[in-house]
């Protein structure tokens, strides 16, 4: 067990500790906490490497070198002062609890690296590419973590990525004794690597060990379990008050034009496109051109109002000739203003997987998924289309929207980074670094 704490709390570990207690290093620092808190009986043995063999004692504690350390169980090692690395390097293998003061110079991210290897490695690999949209976390991020990393003394290598299906999906194989921060990937679960990539909302990042959307830890999770201790009343606030700024501003992911004069069916359903060849795509229940023709002859059917809007990234010619006849036709509603707009006025919300079904959560909104995602299950997920021809509608009731907060909640404080807030890199590196440590 290997800790870092404070100054205070070590000393009362000191004093309350049953057990056998070693200091490490026979300094000034050693000498003057001894003696400003006569710790002389409280101490069993001093560690230090530069003691000869005439020294054998200060005060009346007895003075040991390595040799005799190494061969210690069950004894509560301090570290304190100056070489706290060195020391911790030198007996971190050995069978026995271990407390490291803070240095108060250093940050607690900083404190915590000691305990890294001191030929210990981060690896960051960077977006190489540049897309036309209001909000460029990714990059931001990339940036600020690099910056936060060098603080803490370590080697640094950094790799650019291009921005395709074949890369996020590319095995990632750290080196050696090292933790890699890899962009919008996917794959096995490894305490280190850290996946990340641009999050379903304006100026965030969301990370997780296995990957994003379908790939998400979160899909293998039991929802109702890791939300069950949330507070409601917590989680609520917090809910309004984000969902509140979202809407109020109209921000999204992508700049969100408005269309004020749009003139809305009374009822209908509004299906937001993703782009054909999103690498999410991957973990739609049906082939996704294929869902938009079914869904539109099924509402059709039953004279329901369906109003679609192409994504702004897609480039798919045959959608958008297909998309057109089917407006000439009177079959749907091309909209191309705010999604909130949209989504405030719809009754129920299709999406196969998009962050535009995550955001109209926001709005407590009934979500129908057509395809696997990291938020799939406070929605209605459907695999088979006779559902939705039997009943294209979905309500939520009082239940449905606690747990819908709730999730919320949890996944945007457990899984989310908010870069406009103060020292959120420094922070997530300390949990990710604590994690890594816990292995």
């Amino acid at each position: 067990m290997k800790i870092i704490k404070t100054h205070k709390y070590i000393i009362n570990k000191i004093l309350s500790y049953k057990g056998d207690i070693v200091v490490c290093g026979l300094s000034e620092t050693t000498k003057a906490y001894i003696n400003q808190y006569k710790l002389e009986k409280e101490i069993k043995y001093i560690f230090d490497n530069n003691t000869d063999k005439n020294a054998t004692f200060y005060q009346s504690i007895k003075i040991i070198n390595y040799k005799k350390l190494s061969n210690l169980n069950d004894t509560l090692i301090i570290i304190w002062g100056n070489h706290n690395n060195e020391y911790y390097q030198q007996i971190k293998d050995t069978n026995n609890k271990i407390l490291m003061e803070y240095q108060n110079h250093l940050s607690k991210t900083q404190n915590l690296t000691q305990l890294l290897d001191s030929d210990f490695i981060f690896e960051v690999e960077t977006p190489n590419f540049q897309i036309k949209q209001t909000y460029n976390n990714s990059h931001n991020f990339s940036r600020q973590l690099i910056n936060q990393l060098i603080l803490l003394n370590k080697k640094i290598i950094t790799k650019a990525v291009n921005s395709t299906n074949q890369n996020y999906s590319k095995i990632r194989k750290p080196i050696k004794n090292s933790i890699l921060f890899s962009y919008h990937s996917y794959g096995q679960e490894q305490s280190n690597i850290i996946r990340y990539k641009d999050g379903y909302i304006a100026n965030t990042i969301t990370f997780d060990l296995e990957g994003y959307s379908g790939w998400s830890s979160l899909c293998e999770e039991n929802i109702d379990i890791l939300i069950k201790n949330i507070d409601y009343k917590k989680a609520n606030t917090y809910f309004e008050k984000l969902s509140k700024h979202y809407i109020t501003n109209n921000q999204s992911k992508y700049s969100q034009p408005t269309n004020d004069n749009f003139d809305f069916p009374k009822e209908f359903i509004f299906f937001p496109l993703q782009t054909l060849d999103d690498s999410v795509m991957q973990h739609s229940y049906f082939k996704p051109f294929e869902l938009i023709k079914k869904i539109i002859k099924i509402l059709n059917q039953q004279n329901i109002s369906l109003v679609i809007k192409e994504h702004p990234r897609c480039q798919n010619k045959k959608l958008k000739e297909y998309l057109a006849k089917q407006e000439d036709k009177g079959n749907i509603i091309l909209f191309n203003g705010s999604i909130h707009d949209a989504i405030k006025k719809a009754k129920t919300i299709y999406t196969i997987n998009s962050g535009v079904g995550f955001e109209a959560l926001f709005h407590l909104k009934p979500v129908i998924t057509f395809g696997k995602s990291d938020y799939m299950s406070i929605t209605k997920n459907i695999s088979n289309l006779d559902i939705i021809k039997q009943n294209p509608y979905y309500f939520l009731n009082k239940n449905n929207k606690i747990k819908i907060i709730k999730f919320i909640y949890y996944y945007l404080t457990k899984k989310y980074l908010y870069l406009s807030k103060q020292n959120t890199i420094d922070k997530f590196i300390y949990k990710i670094i604590k994690n890594y440590l816990k292995d």
